[in-house]
Order: C-alpha cells, then sequence, then structure tokens
C-alpha cells in the first residue's frame, strides 16, 4: 500500500512510521491551511494526544498483551 492510498479513519489503529506505540484515530480533519489532520490517542501511563499528518501513520501491526505493556512502561510479568 503506498503512502497515497493509506487513508486513517476514525478507530483506526496506527502508529508513526518512525516508530512508537500503538494509537488509536479519534478525529480526522481538514485544518486552516486545507491540510488533513489526524488527531490520535494512546497511553503512557496517561493519556496523550497528537496530531499529524497522514503521510508519517501507518497502519499498526496487532499486538500482544506483553508488547502493549511495554509501550506503556508497566511491568511485564516473567512468562512461564
Amino acid at each position: 500500500m503506498s503512502d497515497q492510498e493509506f487513508k486513517p479513519q476514525v478507530g483506526d489503529i496506527v502508529e508513526l512510521k518512525s516508530g512508537g506505540p500503538p494509537m488509536t484515530v479519534a478525529e480526522v480533519n481538514v485544518n486552516l491551511l486545507g491540510k488533513i489532520e489526524v488527531t490520535c490517542r494512546w497511553w503512557t501511563g496517561q493519556m496523550e494526544t497528537g496530531s499529524f499528518g497522514p503521510k508519517v501513520l501507518k497502519p499498526s501491526k496487532a499486538l500482544t498483551y506483553f508488547e502493549l505493556k511495554q509501550f506503556a512502561g508497566g511491568p511485564v510479568p516473567a512468562s512461564g
């Protein structure tokens, strides 16, 4: 899928192409300059919110419970 084909929708799970935690798309709007702006929310021990252009986002792969805990900074119990 090319950058131009990916159009985030509200409720999609995305991540930055440069890496980072999975984020939920909360809003997709056109800003005052006519550019698409994607507002995302994610959890890092507290709720975080940020706005990004769609070209810097990609669909997130499914994460396990343990991967999500690592992104949130919580302890990951030993498996076994």
